[in-house]
C-alpha cells in the first residue's frame, strides 16, 4: 500500500476493507453503545450485550488507531473521518470517557489539532484555485466526509464535555 501514490492509496483494497470495518464498528457503537436508547426486545438485549462485552474492546482498538495516526501513519481521508466520528461519540458515553481518561488531551493536541491546521495541500489549493478552496470550505457534502470537519467536531465535543 505504501508503494502507491497518494491519489491511489484510498482506493486500494486494504483501505476499502479498513473503511468498511470502521464504518460498521461506528454504526454498531452509535446504535447499541447506549442500550437505554434501544427499542425493547432483542434490540435492547443486543445493546446490553454489546455495551458489556464489546464496546470497550472496540474503543481500545480505535485508540490504537488514533495512536498510529498521531505517529504519522497514513490513513485514508474516509478512515480518518470515521475514526474521529467514533471517538466523538465515545466522548458522550461515561464508561468510554473514563476508559480513555487522560489520553483525551493527547488525542486532541497530537491528532485533532494538527489535522485541523492549514497544511501544504491547503496552501497548494489556495495558490492554484482560491475559489475552489473557499467552495470546499462551505460544501456541506464535502464536510460529511472531511477528516478536518470530523476532527473539529471531535474537538468541539471533547471541549464541551470537559467544560460540563
Amino acid at each position: 500500500v505504501a508503494a502507491l501514490d497518494a491519489e491511489e492509496r484510498p482506493a486500494a483494497p486494504w483501505w476499502k476493507a479498513r473503511k468498511w470495518v470502521l464504518h460498521i464498528t461506528y454504526r454498531l457503537f452509535n446504535r447499541y453503545g447506549q442500550p437505554k436508547h434501544c427499542r425493547d426486545g432483542t434490540e435492547k438485549q443486543f445493546g446490553e450485550l454489546y455495551a458489556s462485552e464489546c464496546m470497550l474492546h472496540f474503543l481500545d482498538a480505535h485508540c490504537g488507531l488514533m495512536s498510529q495516526l498521531a505517529s504519522g501513519a497514513y490513513f485514508s481521508p474516509r478512515c480518518t473521518n470515521l475514526l474521529f466520528q467514533y471517538m466523538s461519540h465515545a466522548v458522550t458515553i461515561p464508561s468510554c470517557y473514563k476508559r480513555v481518561g487522560p489520553a483525551w488531551d493527547q488525542l486532541l493536541h497530537h491528532v485533532a489539532f494538527p489535522l485541523m491546521a492549514f497544511n501544504e495541500e491547503d496552501a497548494r489549493l489556495w495558490r492554484e484555485d482560491p475559489q475552489e478552496y473557499i467552495r470546499k470550505g462551505y460544501d456541506i457534502l464535502e464536510d460529511m466526509y472531511s477528516p478536518k470537519t470530523a476532527a473539529a467536531n471531535f474537538a468541539h465535543d471533547l471541549c464541551g464535555k470537559k467544560r460540563s
